[in-house]
């Protein structure tokens, strides 16, 4: 069985060329399809499944959706040149667990991640070279 690291002590790196900018668009375009192909033909009650404290399926999907506010606030940061520090991501994440995802039809769920992905493409979308080189301080 495959160990998952803690999300926190992934390290990351960003030395991907900027002119690479649409490829990450398209990989960013292309989540909700992924997600709702690897859901297709799961029995419900997996979906839902949890395992002690850890989300079910449907929860981390629902999470994705509901991080996409913070990605769109984040990128208008980004693009507006204003800010030194990127808005804080909330650790505790309240959002998702006030959400109950696990009540919601699995459907909703990602039709609410694909429309909220939707609106931050309508923000990279035609994005110059450049602008995949702007840089804040992550908090």
């Amino acid at each position: 069985m495959r160990q998952e690291r803690l999300w926190f002590a992934r390290k990351f790196h960003f030395d991907i060329p900027l002119d690479c900018g649409p490829n990450v668009v398209e990989r960013l375009r292309g989540t909700p399809a992924r997600v709702e192909e690897m859901l297709a033909g799961l029995p419900d009650p997996l979906v839902r499944a949890r395992s002690g404290d850890d989300w079910s399926i449907l929860e981390n999907v629902g999470h994705l959706a509901d991080l996409e506010e913070l990605w769109e606030t984040r990128i208008g940061e980004l693009l507006s040149g204003d800010v030194e520090t990127l808005s804080p991501a909330d650790l505790e994440n309240r959002k998702t667990h006030e959400a109950d995802h696990n009540q919601r039809p699995t459907a909703d769920v990602t039709r609410e991640l694909r429309s909220l992905r939707d609106r931050i493409l309508g923000q990279v979308d035609g994005l110059k070279t450049a602008d995949f080189g702007r840089t804040a301080l992550h908090p």
